[in-house]
């Protein structure tokens, strides 16, 4: 259910509209979406299914208790981090287990040999491979169709994992134009060996199991975070900002979901992440900064000195105000700042030639 660049309260709207069965309404924010939930649900039982929960901030948009819905209402939640179990008011806890070690070997025979056994002179092998594998056999087959791919594709394919989930590929295509890749190509090599889809709204989609690939792909680049080619987690990536330990490795950086805690650290991080040489100079091959869904209030004036940014995205955040220094960012080619509360716009927004993509979408009062 839960993809990357989709406001809460697009969430309640749909979850409203489907049990009322009526058509979809917007809300301009997401204590707009919680009031009417309570309001006009709270006499119905409902089952409702959140899939694929991230982050805490996603149950409290849509069903923080049950007591907002009718007596004997149900919320079922799958979720992959399990911290956040904890923050739930969980009743019943189920764990999925691991497959048992027969189960995970007929699984990876009827993969490799289309049989449930493995051949008699392969049968040591079969199992050293799904115990190798933690007992998750597939991840063997979507490593191998990973490492089958060209050094661009394998890119493409890290930046969708990172960061693209759920985005109009119309969107991206420009900055990995910009980075002299051939997208059209990749994408169509990664649909292929169904690495990836593309809907028939032309977003991104892609197996959980194959974003975590590409995330623990990127993780065993280096074991300091500061080494790596991108920084997803974020926690992982607000430290290595504010502690100044990004080099020139660092190609992306997203803090999307990260909640800031206080207005004293969103200053550190405009005092310490961004500003000065030992800090800009070492992340100087940044191009994409993703702030989505942060919880952020203003944008640092030390972005404006990233200058090689080729993507920016504040999607979902709680901005109000564009500072001009956006249009210092003279490499931008993609600025999404839809479901903001943006009342306006820069007025050197067209010091901004390259740019190609300026998503405005759930605006009420840009101009």
């Amino acid at each position: 259910m839960f993809r990357h660049h989709r406001g809460l309260q697009d969430f309640q709207g749909q979850l409203v509209s489907d049990i009322l069965r009526l058509e979809q309404q917007a809300y301009a924010n997401v204590e707009e979406g919680i009031n009417v939930l309570r309001e006009r649900i709270r006499h119905k039982k409902v089952l409702i299914l959140l899939d694929d929960v991230n982050h805490i901030n996603q149950f409290k948009a849509l069903a923080a208790d049950v007591s907002w819905f009718g007596r004997g209402s149900r919320i079922n939640i799958t979720t992959r981090e399990k911290g956040l179990s904890d923050q739930f008011k969980v009743q019943d806890l189920y764990e999925v287990a691991l497959l048992e070690e027969s189960h995970a070997l007929e699984l990876f025979c009827m993969h490799a040999f289309r049989d449930k056994l493995p051949r008699p002179d392969l049968a040591e092998e079969a199992l050293q491979i799904v115990n190798i594998t933690g007992r998750l056999p597939l991840a063997l087959e979507l490593k191998i169709s990973y490492e089958s791919l060209e050094r661009e594709q394998k890119e493409i394919f890290l930046d969708i994992a990172f960061l693209f989930i759920g985005m109009d590929v119309r969107l991206v295509i420009p900055m990995w134009k910009d980075a002299k890749y051939s997208p059209e190509v990749g994408i169509e090599i990664l649909q292929l060996k169904s690495l990836i889809k593309i809907g028939e709204d032309n977003t991104i989609w892609m197996h959980d199991q194959l974003r975590d690939l590409g995330r623990s792909t990127v993780e065993q680049e280096d074991k300091e975070p500061g080494w790596r080619s991108r920084l997803w987690h974020g926690e992982d990536a607000f430290n290595v900002l504010v502690q100044q330990q990004g080099t020139s490795k660092v190609e992306a950086i997203s803090l999307e979901g990260y909640h800031f805690v206080n207005i004293s650290e969103l200053r550190e991080l405009d005092s310490r992440v961004l500003r000065g040489v030992a800090s800009v100079g070492s992340l100087v091959n940044l191009r994409i900064l993703s702030l989505s869904h942060s919880g952020l209030k203003e944008l640092p004036n030390s972005i404006g000195q990233l200058t090689s940014l080729v993507e920016l995205i504040l999607t979902g955040t709680d901005i109000r105000r564009l500072p001009d220094f956006i249009g210092d960012l003279h490499d931008l080619e993609v600025f999404m700042i839809d479901d903001t509360y943006v009342s306006g716009l820069p007025g050197n927004l067209g010091n901004l030639k390259k740019l190609k993509v300026l998503d405005a979408r759930g605006q009420q009062n840009t101009k």
